[in-house]
């Protein structure tokens, strides 16, 4: 691509920008697609409102009432949904990058696909949500409650979830790579095939649950609870394969 070809590019994007921001309407009622974009939306309620496809980026909805909303694939970028109420909200395939959910309900939401990279969750409540293939790259999900969450297929780099509830829950194939997973409550959960490499697992309670191929590559283990947890064909840190009758440890 060459100088003048970037640079109508870049003029293009900020006319699409500037066009996009002039007809950000604060006023206007919920509906599918409606732009309030940096809109002040704070302790409303807004429950079983249509707002698929809507713009709400850097917008305030804190303390909010949302609960059985639609915002199937509606850009929540930078946006503030702490201490607001989800629950049962449709959500799938959500862009939510950096945005802040901290105490947010978030039960029984349905967040397949969505995406959370460097979100914050912290104290939230996702029981019972659906996060299949959901992102969530470097989100702090530190002291968040996800029993019995889906999270099959989910990438969770580098994500925080120190002291996190992550019982009775499925995470299969899930990727946890450098995650931080210390004092984390794992218990019961089905990991089969999930990837913990690098991931520190300091003291997690692991018990009951299914690790069978499992790669702990280089992970921390200190002091993390594997009673009665399958471990068959499962990766040790060390890169030793355990055996496929391991259970509660790697044999």
């Amino acid at each position: 691509m060459n100088n003048n070809t970037k640079q109508h590019v870049a003029i293009a994007l900020f006319i699409l920008f500037a066009s996009n921001s002039a007809i950000a309407n604060c006023d206007a009622p919920p509906s599918d697609g409606v732009n309030w974009m940096d809109c002040d939306h704070s302790e409303r309620n807004l429950e079983d409102a249509e707002l698929r496809e809507a713009l709400l980026l850097n917008s305030n909805l804190s303390g909010s009432n949302l609960n059985g909303a639609d915002l199937s694939g509606a850009d929540l970028d930078r946006a503030d949904f702490s201490n607001s109420t989800l629950n049962k909200a449709s959500m799938r395939q959500i862009h939510a990058v950096r945005t802040n959910f901290s105490n947010a309900d978030l039960r029984q939401t349905k967040l397949q696909k969505a995406r959370f990279d460097r979100a914050i969750l912290k104290n939230a409540d996702l029981t019972d949500a659906r996060l299949q293939n959901a992102r969530l790259y470097n989100a702090n999900l530190s002291r968040a409650k996800l029993n019995s969450v889906n999270l099959d297929d989910a990438n969770l780099e580098q994500a925080n979830l120190r002291n996190t509830a992550l019982s009775n829950s499925s995470a299969k194939r899930a990727d946890f790579s450098k995650a931080i997973l210390d004092d984390a409550d794992l218990s019961n959960s089905d990991f089969s095939k999930a990837i913990f490499k690098g991931a520190s697992l300091m003291d997690a309670d692991l018990s009951g649950a299914n690790l069978s191929e499992v790669d702990f590559s280089n992970a921390d283990l200190s002091g993390v609870i594997l009673e009665g947890a399958i471990l068959s064909n499962a990766i040790w840190p060390d890169r030793k394969r355990c055996k496929p009758k391991s259970i509660g440890k790697c044999l």
